[in-house]
C-alpha cells in the first residue's frame, strides 16, 4: 500500500484514540464506522449505509461498484491530536491493488445529517469522477438529507 510517513503516523496516532472496542467499531456492506468514546452526537452504521445507498440511487450507481469507506467520528480533542482542521475531512488511501484502496471520512464533533450526506457525496464524486453542477449537488444532498432526517433508527438510543 502506498502511504506517506506522515499519513501513516497520523493513522497510528488516531488508532490510539479511536481504538475499536466491541461497541465502537461497526461495519455494514459499504461502510466501517469507528467512533471515539468522547465523540458527541450519534452517527450509526445504518445511517451511513442508508446514505451511501440513497446517493448511489440518485446518481444511478450500481451498489456493487461502491468504494470502501471508513468513517471516523471523533471529538475535537481527538481531531486536534491528529491535526485535523474543520468538521469534515476526507482522505483517499490508494494501493497498487484497487481492492485494497479505501476512503477515510473524518467527522469531527456533533455533526448534522446534511454534513454526513455531503461528505459521502464528495467521496462518490471523487471515486466515480462525477461531474455535477453545484445546483445538482445541492438538490441531491438536500433530497437525501431530508430522507435521512425523516428516518428513525431502531438503534438510535443504544
Amino acid at each position: 500500500m502506498t502511504c506517506t510517513g506522515i499519513s501513516f503516523g497520523l493513522v497510528l496516532l488516531a488508532a490510539s484514540f479511536v481504538a475499536p472496542q466491541p461497541s465502537q467499531a461497526q461495519a455494514t456492506a459499504h461502510v466501517t464506522l469507528l467512533t471515539s468514546p468522547d465523540a458527541p452526537g450519534r452517527v450509526t452504521p445504518e445511517q451511513l449505509n442508508r446514505c451511501v445507498l440513497q446517493l448511489a440511487e440518485q446518481w444511478k450507481i450500481k451498489e456493487s461498484a461502491l468504494p470502501k469507506i471508513v468513517v471516523f467520528h471523533v471529538s475535537q480533542v481527538v481531531a486536534r491530536h491528529v491535526s485535523l482542521s474543520g468538521r469534515i475531512n476526507i482522505r483517499r488511501n490508494r494501493s497498487n491493488d484497487q481492492a485494497d484502496s479505501y476512503y477515510e471520512v473524518w467527522l469531527v464533533g456533533d455533526i448534522s445529517s446534511q454534513s454526513v450526506v455531503l461528505a459521502i457525496e464528495n467521496v462518490l464524486e471523487n471515486y466515480f469522477g462525477l461531474h455535477v453542477s453545484d445546483q445538482q449537488r445541492v438538490e441531491v444532498v438536500t433530497r437525501v438529507s431530508r430522507f435521512q432526517d425523516a428516518t428513525i433508527s431502531a438503534f438510535a438510543n443504544r
